[in-house]
């Protein structure tokens, strides 16, 4: 596997977590082949602390670790770019510590610069988050945006599997080793995802989950997103630290509401308290997306008609269900479709907002929904 002396670079000193500031300031003001040299001074001349000189000579020196590591690279199948290079996400450089490179596994039609979305929240999620989750996924899919998460279970993984079942991209950010399938049984997800998405990650390959490095890697998911969407979240959780970050960057926060009672229900909750946007209807979203439409140069138009049926959505039985119900019964309330459909609420609601993102359904006025003919 041929790499560029910059590329090679990289690696080392983002294993060696150095700052992107010194990455740039060694490979713009010193030979580059001299970073690759364990008895460079160039290290001490640039002023890099001691300590972290140490800890690149103690990399430079353990059994070859950078050509294994290119090595493991080309096993996995995927690539590692610098923030010198053209395609690294401008985004990132919002953060006070950019990492020095990411590992990107997948797809190589998947533009990380395209608006996107991030969508996170617990992993002991409920099945009335997960729904939620899925619908939202599938509405801003459906306008062109990348969904982002972590991959984790729960909130995380129903927002990837709604993306990837419209034909939508979608982003996973590790907080492992790119190699490191955690948890284990998303296997197949994360196969699905690099087929028509990536997989990203900061860390060397082999890099196991140690607790800490998931907060670290919220910073990814947050800064990589033009907005974020908190799915059920306690005060504590890992969604409302990468909600804290999306505020410091301003990004624009959505926040799902819950049971006050429900302790994933504090942080979401918070969030409104203190200022973030309240998703808790279909008509508020869609016409959040309605703006993201004119943000990203798409067409209004061209979702709000039924498309022809040889380019049908790919619906769900439940959201079938529920478009059939409307294309017999106009102008009617969500306690009527509920009555009419037999569906939970939650899965009622998901299949809406799905529907509304198509342009299947309009809501008519005075919380009443119709179908699109």
């Amino acid at each position: 596997m041929n790499l560029n002396l910059i590329t090679k670079a990289g690696i080392l000193l983002n294993a060696a977590r150095v700052p992107y500031e010194d990455f740039k300031n060694l490979c713009e003001h010193f030979d580059i082949a001299d970073i690759l040299n364990t008895n460079s001074k160039i290290f001490e001349e640039l002023g890099i602390k001691p300590s972290r000189i140490e800890k690149i000579k103690n990399v430079l020196l353990k059994n070859s670790w950078l050509e294994r590591e290119i090595d493991n690279i080309y096993k996995a199948n995927a690539k590692f770019i610098t923030a010198l290079d053209n395609d690294y996400p401008q985004k990132l450089f919002d953060l006070k510590n950019p990492p020095v490179g990411l590992y990107i596994k997948g797809s190589e039609n998947l533009n990380l610069e395209m608006p996107s979305a991030a969508i996170v929240g617990t992993r002991k999620s409920s099945l009335y988050g997960q729904n939620i989750a899925s619908g939202i996924a599938k509405a801003l899919s459906s306008v062109g945006l990348n969904i982002i998460s972590g991959g984790a279970k729960g909130i995380d993984a129903a927002a990837h599997r709604a993306c990837l079942d419209i034909g939508g991209k979608t982003i996973a950010v590790f907080g492992t080793g790119i190699n490191k399938i955690y948890p284990a049984e998303h296997k197949d997800l994360f196969e699905r995802i690099c087929e028509n998405g990536v997989v990203i990650s900061e860390y060397p390959t082999q890099t196991g989950g140690e607790a800490w490095r998931f907060p670290e890697r919220n910073r990814i998911i947050a800064a990589l997103s033009g907005r974020v969407v908190i799915i059920e979240s306690s005060l504590t959780g890992g969604a409302m630290h990468t909600a804290q970050i999306a505020i410091d960057l301003n990004r624009e926060i959505w926040s799902v509401p819950g049971k006050i009672t429900d302790d994933n229900s504090t942080g979401t909750n918070k969030l409104i308290q203190d200022g973030a946007k309240i998703l808790c209807n279909i008509d508020d979203f869609v016409k959040g997306l309605a703006e993201l439409r004119g943000q990203i140069n798409l067409n209004f138009e061209d979702f709000a008609s039924i498309p022809e049926q040889n380019n049908a959505p790919d619906l769900s039985d439940d959201e079938k269900i529920i478009y059939n119900t409307l294309q017999k019964n106009s102008n009617i309330t969500l306690d009527s479709l509920l009555e009419f459909t037999g569906l939970d609420l939650a899965v009622l609601q998901s299949g809406l907002l799905t529907l509304s993102a198509f342009g299947l359904v309009n809501n008519s006025g005075a919380g009443r929904y119709s179908a699109v003919i």
